[in-house]
């Protein structure tokens, strides 16, 4: 029985392999596979036959011939099905509809009011069915549901552990939303469904080592080492709630000091309240628009949120020294202020001897693309190595 299982798992990952050199790589050869993959040729022609018959991979074009035969072009099969990806967030809900090759059909945001779990699972669902026939397609071909959620995520349960930002804890979303859905349902953190955006499919293509901090509503930290994303227990990425100010200001966690205590969207629109420059209604753009038209005030607050934003930066290259940083977030609307700060305190606080290896790379990725991203946990299990 061991040696039909160790069967069995090395054809899942010749498959997976295939698969993904496809997604990487774009239309390919047989001959090319062979060559780059280092399988037989029997065995790439027995498992494209196979991917074939499911209708994953299809003979796209011919190529050029160098005397022989034209080759036939092997390629993902996009419309093979699709996927629907879904940021949950405190006043909203980003969803997006993408084929096979993550590319986007359809994307929408709607305003959602978080309250108790099971009430916002089936709200989530009517909104994701309404979605779908709304985009016109089939339901019997939706292959899954992915799901990026704030807070701190247990991946191999499908639970949602703690999300200070929307309230909940040790919810099983995974089991509850697949049952409401009736398909295959994936969550994990929502910056680690960026992460996977830009590991997939934008700046860490192909990347080995890089992070991906985003900020805004809160601050988190997405960790790619070796081309895998990192999670640790599950709740690796909490870089917001690193204590910064031992005693200081109280933070939505519940400790005292944390980094989003000081640089979070909220933190900054109260200080902003406390000096006067702005009322308890107002929001971020506010304060943003206040410091475009010249408030020295605002201006001097945006900035030290900067500078603190990129001191954090250098810490984590002085600890992981990554290939990049990638920035991204609803708080990159503070602007030019926030930015120069940033890469001030960036440049003066990472190690000398480091100064120079890391570069940032700021990414405007709006939350429809961290629903993409959502969407890339279910192309994931399709496409990932069983033992990755």
């Amino acid at each position: 029985m061991a040696q039909v299982g160790n069967k069995s798992l090395m054809r899942e990952l010749n498959r997976s392999n295939i698969l993904n050199y496809l997604r990487i790589n774009g239309p390919t050869a047989r001959t090319d596979i062979v060559r780059n993959i280092g399988l037989s040729a029997g065995a790439v022609s027995e498992i494209t036959g196979e991917l074939m018959g499911l209708n994953y991979i299809v003979e796209e074009s011919i190529g050029k011939s160098s005397g022989g035969r034209k080759p036939v072009f092997l390629a993902i099969n996009p419309d093979v099905g699709y996927v629907v990806g879904i940021k949950l967030m405190e006043k909203k809900i980003a969803i997006a509809i993408t084929n096979f090759l993550a590319e986007v059909i359809e994307t929408k945001q709607v305003d959602f009011k978080i309250g108790p779990p099971e009430k916002n699972f089936k709200e989530i669902a009517k909104i994701a069915n309404d979605f779908i026939e709304e985009a016109g397609l089939d339901r019997g071909n939706l292959q899954g549901v992915g799901i990026g959620l704030p807070g701190i995520v247990d991946v191999e349960r499908g639970v949602l552990q703690h999300s200070p930002i929307i309230g909940w804890r040790d919810i099983q979303v995974e089991e509850i939303m697949s049952e409401i859905m009736n398909v295959p349902v994936y969550i994990d953190n929502d910056v680690n469904t960026f992460t996977l955006t830009e590991l997939w499919f934008g700046n860490g293509l192909g990347a080995n080592h890089f992070m991906t901090v985003t900020i805004g509503r809160g601050i988190g930290l997405g960790l790619v080492t070796n081309g895998k994303i990192y999670r640790g227990q599950g709740g690796a990425g909490e870089i917001g709630h690193t204590v910064i100010t031992p005693g200081g200001k109280r933070c939505e966690c519940g400790k005292q000091g944390c980094l989003e205590a000081y640089i979070s969207d909220p933190a900054l629109v109260n200080e902003a309240f406390e000096q006067g420059l702005i009322t308890k209604q107002d929001s971020i753009k506010t304060l943003a628009d206040l410091a475009n038209s010249g408030s020295v005030e605002a201006e001097k607050i945006i900035s030290n949120a900067g500078y603190l934003f990129g001191s954090t930066l250098a810490n984590l290259a002085n600890i992981f020294d990554p290939e990049f940083i990638i920035v991204g977030g609803e708080g990159l609307r503070l602007g030019e202020n926030f930015l120069n700060g940033m890469n001030t305190a960036f440049l003066n606080e990472t190690m000398p001897a480091l100064r120079g290896r890391t570069t940032i790379t700021i990414d405007r990725l709006d939350d429809t693309a961290w629903a993409r991203g959502a969407a890339g946990l279910i192309l994931q299990e399709i496409f990932e190595s069983p033992i990755g």
